[in-house]
């Protein structure tokens, strides 16, 4: 007999959006709940690169409360990326998001 146990995710996203604005791109995510929440990374990949970690971003630690996040990425050198957050907890581990492409030529 098999026991399957549910784990509550340690942070629900609710969702996460990249828009081409002036020549930068806006991230914005949001959060419905947070369970030891650390901090989340930014990521991006170009059609020349792996993914790298741009920026980071402090996450609100354990709260059942709604919570918005955003980060600019002002170095545009690019046609076309893809942006990833690293959610990370307190104890180290962590999960992705989605991805999302955004298309500079386009803007």
């Amino acid at each position: 007999m098999n026991i399957v146990v549910a784990v509550p995710l340690p942070v629900e996203l609710t969702s996460f959006t990249a828009n081409f604005v002036e020549n930068k791109v806006s991230l914005t995510w949001s959060t419905a709940t947070e369970i030891n929440n650390s901090r989340f990374e930014i990521e991006k990949k170009t059609e020349t690169s792996e993914w790298i970690k741009i920026g980071t971003v402090d996450g609100s630690g354990t709260s059942a409360k709604n919570h918005s996040y955003s980060f600019i990425d002002s170095k545009v050198d690019f046609v076309k990326a893809t942006y990833r957050i690293k959610q990370i907890d307190f104890d180290g581990s962590y999960s992705y998001s989605k991805e999302v492409e955004v298309n500079a030529s386009a803007g």
